[in-house]
């Protein structure tokens, strides 16, 4: 399954950040952000997305929808990037459908991997309005995985 890697900002990245994250995992880099678009650097591979909108659900929804990918492993643009194993570790876990790491007080969807399915999902919350992150990502039925079951280490 080819897999996606998405940030959820915001406001476009500093051209640092995108080098790093291009460095993360060698596949499509899907840069979703609310602001302003700036310099996305020259690399094929970096498919800038000006969602028109700054909650996190229409981010990842619009990055879904532009994603080639099934499936896409997003990340919050504002958080530490994780480590390249544990990215890696949540793009290959076997479970057919969406994959989370262990619920945190609040719930936080990302890092996570999605798949194509939930956009319906994604749809339907936004359509309602709803802004509880934690009811949506429940609704999605993901597996939530132990980072540390995954053999990559806890995020940086």
């Amino acid at each position: 399954m080819r897999i996606a890697l998405a940030l959820l900002a915001a406001e476009a990245p500093a051209p640092a950040r995108l080098a790093e994250l291009a460095a993360l995992l060698d596949t499509e880099l899907i840069i979703a952000c609310a602001g302003p678009r700036t310099a996305w650097g020259s690399a094929s591979s970096v498919r800038p997305l000006q969602a028109g909108a700054d909650h996190p659900l229409a981010l990842l929804h619009a990055a879904l929808l532009l994603a080639r990918a099934e499936a896409l492993v997003a990340l919050a643009g504002e958080d530490p990037l994780p480590p390249a194993a544990l990215l890696r570790a949540l793009a290959t876990h076997p479970a057919r459908g969406n994959v989370l790491l262990p619920a945190r007080a609040p719930l936080r969807p990302l890092p996570g991997r999605y798949r194509r399915g939930c956009l319906g999902a994604l749809r339907r919350a936004l359509l309602e309005g709803e802004r509880d992150l934690g009811a949506v990502v429940r609704s999605l039925h993901a597996t939530i995985v132990d980072e540390h079951a995954l053999g990559a280490g806890t995020p940086s």
